[in-house]
């Protein structure tokens, strides 16, 4: 009986201990892997020595202690929120409590009496702090303030921190930081606002505590973008470290535990990056002389000054600065931010607090532009708040553990020495016998105890601590936070998202350091103080007497006080205008806030303003953007009518825009639009659809910005910033800004184009200098030079030029991506349409290889869709205003002086009377019309305005619009997305400057266009071959399908062509004759034909077949894998047999697959520990890669500097080699694989990965030089050293080493992920299998904390797993192909020479004549016949092929195979995600290079017990 129950409490104990391990690891993030048996018997080894160990202090009076479990004690009662756990505790068992966490004994404190008699007794005895192993690790031994053990270094730090660094004369002095930061913090919420969006409140305040927190301690911002950013980083990781749950704290004899989990190793990395980090810092500031230290008081140089005067008689070791440093950092930051998260929160749960508050701060605030810090004093309800959110949400609710240093008696109970003491702090402050109502959030009460305060001596209100060891940064935080939530209640009101009720909002905790809002705090908010400013000033100009009373205006619609009509403006101004004018008019008055406004909407009344008052209506309004970022209106567009305007005019006209000029730009379009065709070659290729409205956006901005200033907008160099500069102008252009509505309410914008147009003005200086600037005729040079000359006999200042190439790129590249865009968007949904204009453009174009200006001109149809677009989509609806200079009369009404003027272009381009069906999509209409241009003569039709404000860059615009589509239609069909039917096609619009698609318009590129005329050409010459006198009449040739003319047997292949080609044998013969294209193709299907190959003519079935991508991609045939047969290949084989891929070579990069697989189990451990399920394809292609890559040159296939471009360019290189190539079937056909990009695109690889391979070698010839070479073992290496040595007899020239490099790349990465993805997908789909595999895994394993090479070799039943797997899924289904250099008789027929040969060793893996059940995964087939193998001397199993030509690479890419399989099958236990049953698991195949799954094995990693 008492061994029985022996047994369940140690099952019971073991089992709390893995539960408790898993529940806090997955809660913290902390490693977890597949725990060996072995490890917790030892844990219940030790375990149960210690509980059975007699226990002393018997005759202490110990408090009251919860039950508890054997060994792990209490621990299982702390819950996921240990704070309300423990609250719940005591409620049972008293206030006082005894606990046992795992070896630690631990007196729990809940009771503001007790922490009163803890201060006025036993102070000094409750001043140590525990330690615990990441304390010791990151803070340098516990040489901080908040964890240093209490003594004489303690003190000093502590005074050094009052005295000095949390003063209050220090704390204000960092008020600019405070100030500078929420200005910030201000302005961002602010732009969000104007953008009707909600915002991430708790990112927000964690991004501004922790640069607060950051410049105050060494002046950087937590979140820069330079290196300093990394104290940010290292900070979260050191928070989320330190909340980690450490076995080795609570069972001190288990600390190898800690190593096995990770969490020491992680420690210890973060601190040595800490520690360099740091190191860093305090070396900048130890470089600044005497008199600059006092210029830079942040915490770090205040220490190192008073470090060097020696002021408080003790010494600072560096170690203990960046200690105390680091202390500053997570009190500092984490601890505000929780603070604010929860006030608002609270605040937005309570809005008649919220309410109340609000009133407080703005009154005290008044009318200044900004909070001070004078004001925050005055805000005696906010402090409330303040306090109220700490008594509920105190930062850290189990305050800082301590620990006694000598027994002592408390609360009439002996509390021993080295006893850890919990004060539930969280508890004390709902405590029901000190606070009314303790549950509730009424800031109220603090205002009937002001006195109550932070400082420690009210013990039931101890939020910073209490007595020696409380917060002496409390003032920091607490200045922090005032100022900030008094910053976000001053300029905001706020609500939560729709659909969220206050009192419903989510107030869970997240347990951690410090206890955050489990749910991020998302609000959305209006800013009604400036409507209040608006309200007091304005009915003060709405009062004033009405002027102007005998004037005959024209009719307004009815309008609100203040507003006017804005409100009536809606989300689409230029519709809402339509509308109102429908109603009221075609010529409106509006009052737009203090500006009087004239809406013109009727084409009849833009040609009464241009025949009779152009000159009156020429003038701007002028805005806030357009006076700070066109340098005070200094351009052309916004400039007043004048004599400076018509100046800029005439150079615009006449130079910039000149007919010669944009004709002269046209290599830019050519070779831009030719980038953004091989884009969407490449997506096409990958069957991918793309985001035209991206690439059309990148493209537009790229033309204009290289005719501009000679730079693309995306340039990866400084460059770049014309483009970035250039989004951010056009948002803020679209701003609502109250200033220009309101003039009395004006407010600050900045402007960064400034110093970046200088930086280009002065380079084109420095040009002129070199005499380069005839060479460069951008807009720039342009401009400068027509300055030099002075031809225009005015003085263009430097402001006047960047104005005015501000200018340009605005209306050159948004207006014309919007064009384009809707263009593609009106023709996708009207595909009769489409159909037409692309019959006329690839008409036109007919068989030349690319569009030219001159076919542009013959495209009518394509013009009538340009204009057809911009009548129903002009890109700016309502053009630019206009203002009268004088009064007027428009219509019969007068206008007065000063009236803004707005054409409403996009209803002129609608109007019935105009329009037969107005809102249709008919480009024929511009063909009965064909005189309707864009020249602004045809007042119905203004897409680019009239008169003398009509747009000058009209010709560049549509000249960039027609190539552009015109390219799009030439090379491509385009289809929509699967589901999206044409006609319904969302066109919701986007305002803007531009008015773009809503939805950016995503489509499918269904094919490289193949021209007509190029089909008749195959045509005539397929037939030409087809029809001619066919020779070997008297040859017995194998049996043939039926056959196509020309194409012979392509179409049969499929989209699995080894699946096909077994059909055909099956019906045929294993036997067969098929002609591909021009090709005779001879396709072998059984192993006995294979065999006979082999023994009767295996050097005659030597020979490769050459093709496009093989030559040019590995140099010739210069490699191994492609090269005829001959002396050369049989060197270059026994190279790679004797010295790459020999027993010896294989094992000496075991390090490398070690690594590789450590690394990968780490990534899925950490997957396990978040819940979350992986992409096991992705993985295993990233951990087979990287193994390749770095065994063939030492360097990952995926590493982040620039040797990662191996990885890249050969996931390009399979692409390729799986593409179509219409040159190997149809040799006289080679040229249409250059114009459907096929041959440049294998070029631009060649060439990239001839340069990459060359700067490889040229690496490993300077590690030569220094004598390292031995040292670094790897295939390129190796083989140098052979050329060197001249070992066999062979001269290998540089292209064959770089050809050699490819092979070992494709063979020996793509081929082992397929193999491994495969054997864990059937594994999945048959449990039985995985179950025993994983068996025989684990008993040979053992207790070992690894899988080693030695243990593979024992794994009987795993190889029959991977020979069954290579059996079904070899990686290369059909064999790579042969060609016969001779005639010769095979299987009795005859097979001429130069015949393609194809092995289909898919389906001779599944003949049935030798493998009973050939569909089925029955591993044990190979136990039966263990002396199967890869060899290729079996032939009905040849996964590697065989004779001469079998893979020589077998040994490499087997025991990758088994390595990473068997690390897979004995860390993890695999089950499919949530509905998938293993039987139904899909197993669909993708054709390629090698033979990988369709779609992508999703699995779930489990932990093992």
């Amino acid at each position: 009986m008492f061994n029985v129950l022996s047994r369940e409490i140690a099952s019971l104990t073991v089992n709390h201990i893995v539960r408790f391990m898993i529940l806090q690891m997955d809660l913290l993030n902390v490693v977890q892997v597949y725990i060996n048996p072995f490890f917790p018997s030892l844990v219940l080894l030790f375990s149960l020595l210690i509980w059975l160990k007699p226990t002393k202090k018997k005759n202490l009076n110990l408090p009251p202690s919860p039950p508890k479990l054997p060994i792990i004690g209490n621990i299982h009662q702390l819950g996921m929120l240990p704070h309300r756990s423990l609250r719940d505790l005591s409620r049972n068992y008293g206030s006082l409590l005894h606990l046992q966490l795992g070896y630690n004994p631990t007196v729990l404190v809940s009771s503001p009496e007790l922490v009163k008699e803890i201060v006025k007794n036993h102070d000094i005895i409750f001043s140590n702090k525990p330690r615990t192993t990441a304390v010791d690790i990151l803070l340098y031994n516990c040489g901080d303030m908040i964890f240093a053990p209490y003594g004489e270094f303690w003190r000093q730090v502590k005074k050094i921190s009052v005295l000095q660094l949390f003063s209050h004369q220090r704390v204000n002095s960092f008020q600019f930081v405070r100030e500078e930061e929420v200005e910030l913090i201000i302005n961002k919420i602010r732009g969000a606002c104007l953008k009707g969006e909600s915002i991430n409140l708790s990112e927000m305040l964690m991004m501004v505590a922790s640069n607060i927190a950051s410049r105050c301690i060494l002046s950087h911002k937590s979140e820069e973008e330079d290196g300093c950013t990394k104290f940010g980083q290292l900070g979260k990781r050191l928070t989320v470290l330190f909340t980690g749950f450490c076995i080795g704290d609570m069972f001190p004899y288990l600390r190898w535990v800690d190593v096995l989990t990770g969490y020491v190793p992680s420690l210890k990395a973060l601190s040595a990056e800490f520690d360099a980090f740091l190191d860093q810092v305090i070396e900048h500031r130890a470089l600044e002389v005497d008199g600059q230290v006092s210029n830079k008081k942040d915490f770090v140089s205040i220490i190192m000054q008073l470090q060097k005067d020696g002021m408080y008689k003790m010494d600072l070791t560096r170690d203990n600065i960046k200690a105390i440093l680091l202390g500053m950092f997570v009190a500092g930051s984490d601890t505000t931010t929780a603070t604010i998260e929860w006030m608002m929160a609270e605040l937005l749960k309570h809005p008649n607090v919220m309410k109340r508050v609000q009133q407080e701060v703005r009154t005290v605030v008044g009318n200044k532009s900004k909070v001070v810090i004078e004001d925050i004093n005055k805000m005696e309800y906010l402090k409330c708040i303040v306090k109220e959110t700490l008594r509920l949400h105190p930062a850290a609710p189990l305050l800082g553990h301590r620990r006694t240093s000598a027994s002592v008696k408390l609360g009439g109970y002996d509390i021993p020495s080295d006893t850890t003491i919990l004060i539930n702090g969280w508890a004390i402050h709902r405590d029901p016998k000190w606070w009314e109502n303790p549950e509730g959030f009424i800031p109220e009460r603090f205002e009937d105890s002001s006195n109550t305060d932070f400082q420690g001596q009210d013990f039931h209100f101890i939020p910073f601590g209490f007595g020696r060891r409380a917060c002496p940064g409390m003032q920091f935080g607490v200045v922090t936070t005032e100022y900030v939530v008094a910053n976000l209640l001053y300029w905001f009101d706020w609500k939560l998202p729709a659909g969220e009720i206050p009192e419903n909002l989510d107030m869970a905790e997240l347990y951690g350091l410090i206890c955050h809002k489990k749910t991020p705090l998302l609000q959305v908010y209006i800013n009604p103080f400036f409507l209040s400013l608006v309200l007091l000033f304005s009915l003060l100009i709405w009062l004033k007497p009405a002027k102007k009373k005998n004037l005959n205006l024209p009719p307004s619609p009815p309008k609100l006080p203040i507003i006017g009509n804005i409100h009536q403006l809606g989300m689409l101004p230029h519709r809402s205008l339509r509308d109102l004018s429908r109603n009221y008019g075609s010529l409106l008055l509006l009052q737009l806030g203090y500006n009087p406004t004239v809406l013109v909407s009727s084409p009849e009344l833009v040609k009464e303003i241009v025949k009779n008052h152009d000159i009156i209506f020429s003038n701007r309004p002028r805005t806030t953007a357009a006076d700070m970022l066109f340098y005070n209106c200094g351009d052309m567009v916004f400039a007043p009518y004048g004599e400076f305007w018509r100046q800029v005019k005439k150079i615009s006209v006449l130079q910039l825009f000149s007919h010669r000029q944009v004709n002269s730009f046209q290599f830019v379009r050519e070779e831009e639009v030719e980038l953004l065709i091989n884009k969407i070659r490449g997506a096409y290729l990958k069957g991918e659809s793309i985001n035209l409205s991206e690439m059309l956006m990148s493209v537009s901005s790229n033309i204009a910005s290289r005719c501009i200033l000679s730079h693309k907008s995306e340039e990866e160099d400084g460059c770049s910033k014309f483009g970035q500069l250039g989004k951010r102008l056009l948002v803020l252009f679209t701003g609502f800004c109250i200033g220009d509505m309101f003039p009395y309410l004006r407010w600050a914008l900045s402007a960064e184009f400034d110093a970046f147009l200088d930086h280009v003005i002065e380079g084109n200086r420095a040009l002129e200098v070199d005499g380069q600037v005839s060479n460069k005729k951008d807009f720039v040079s342009i401009i400068m030079q027509l300055q030099k000359d002075g031809m225009y006999e005015m003085d263009l200042t430097r402001d006047n030029i960047k104005a005015i190439l501000l200018d340009m790129f605005v209306a050159g590249s948004d207006t014309t991506t919007a064009t384009i865009e809707w263009m593609m968007a009106e023709l996708l949904k009207h595909p009769n349409v489409m159909k037409r204009v692309q019959q006329e453009v690839r008409t036109v174009v007919g068989n030349r290889s690319k569009v030219v200006t001159e076919d542009i001109n013959k495209m009518d149809y394509l013009k009538c869709v340009v204009k057809e677009t911009l009548r129903l989509h002009p890109a700016a609806p309502l053009l630019a205003p206009r203002r009268t200079s004088a009064s007027v009369k428009l219509g019969g009404y007068d206008i007065p002086s000063n009236t803004t003027i707005i054409i409403n272009g996009w209803a002129i381009h609608r109007d019935p009377k105009w329009w037969e069906n107005p809102e249709g999509f008919i480009p024929e209409r511009f063909e009965d019309s064909s005189n309707t241009d864009f020249q602004g003569q045809d007042f119905h039709f203004i897409p680019f305005g009239f008169g003398r404000r009509a747009c000058p860059g009209m010709p560049f615009g549509v000249v960039t619009t027609e190539y552009v589509v015109a390219n799009l239609l030439y090379w491509f069909d385009w289809k929509l997305p699967a589901g999206e039917i044409p006609e319904y096609l969302d066109m919701t619009e986007l305002y803007g400057v531009t008015c773009h698609k809503k939805i950016p318009l995503r489509v499918i590129p269904l094919q490289v266009y193949i021209n007509p005329f190029f089909l008749s050409l195959v045509l005539l010459f397929s037939l030409l071959i087809w029809l001619k006198p066919a020779k070997n009449k008297n040859l017995n040739l194998p049996p043939s399908p039926p056959k196509l003319p020309i194409i012979g047997n392509i179409h049969q292949l499929g989209v699995l062509p080894h699946r096909s080609l077994r059909d055909l044998s099956r019906n045929y013969g294993s036997l067969l004759l098929l002609q591909l294209g021009y090709n005779p193709t001879v396709l072998v299907s059984s192993p006995e034909l294979v065999k006979e190959i082999v023994k009767n003519h295996d050097i005659i079935f030597s020979n490769r077949p050459r093709t496009t991508a093989v030559d040019m991609l590995f140099y010739n045939c210069g490699d191994m894998v492609f090269a005829p047969y001959g002396e050369f290949w049989r060197q270059v084989k026994k190279i790679s047999v004797l010295e790459l891929f020999s027993h010896r070579q294989v094992n000496s990069f075991q390090f490398v697959r070690e690594e590789e697989v450590e690394l990968l189990i780490n990534k899925i451990r950490g997957a396990y520990l978040k819940g979350e399920s992986i992409n096991l394809s992705e993985m295993l292609v990233s951990v087979s890669s990287n193994i390749a890559s770095r065994c063939i040159l030492s360097h990952k296939s995926e590493e982040e500097d620039g040797c990662s471009k191996f990885g890249l360019l050969g996931k390009r290189l399979l692409v390729l080699f799986a593409g179509f190539c219409i040159g190997d079937m149809f040799p006289y056909l080679r040229w249409v694989d250059v114009l459907t990009g096929y041959i440049p695109s294998m070029k631009a690889l060649s060439a990239e990965f001839d340069a990459f391979l060359d700067h490889v070698i040229e690496e490993h010839r300077a590690l030569e030089v220094d004598g390292q070479v031995s040292n670094k073992k790897d295939f390129v290496s190796i083989i140098m050293q052979l050329q060197k040595d001249g070992m066999y007899g062979m001269d290998l020239t540089r292209d064959n080493i770089k050809a050699i490099l490819l092979d070992m790349f494709v063979a020996g990465s793509d081929s082992t992920t397929a193999t491994i993805e495969w054997t864990m997908a059937e594994l999945l789909k048959h449990p039985n299998v995985m179950k025993r595999v994983q068996q025989e895994v684990r008993t040979v394993v053992g207790n070992r904390s690894k899988v080693v090479t030695e243990d593979i070799n024992k794994m009987d039943y795993l190889k029959c797993v991977v020979k069954e797997n290579l059996r079904l899924h070899p990686a290369a289904p059909l064999l790579a192909p042969r060609r016969t250099s001779a005639s010769i008789k095979l299987g009795g027929y005859d097979i001429p020479s130069n015949t393609t040969i194809i092995i289909n060793g898919w389906a001779i893996h599944r003949d049935p004549k030798w493998w009973e059940n050939p569909e089925g995964f029955i591993p044990e087939r190979f136990e039966d016949s263990s002396n199967i193998d890869f060899q290729g001397q079996d032939f009905h199993f040849i996964p590697f092929g065989f004779g001469r030509r079998a893979c020589p690479g077998m040994p490499f890419g087997v025991v990758t195979t088994e390595y990473v399989v068997a690390n897979l099958l004995y860390w993890f236990d695999w089950k499919l995600p949530a509905g998938e049953i293993p039987e139904y698991l899909d197993m669909t195949e993708l054709n390629g290079v090698t033979c990988h799954k369709k779609i992508p094995l999703r699995v779930i990693p489990l932990l093992k017990n």
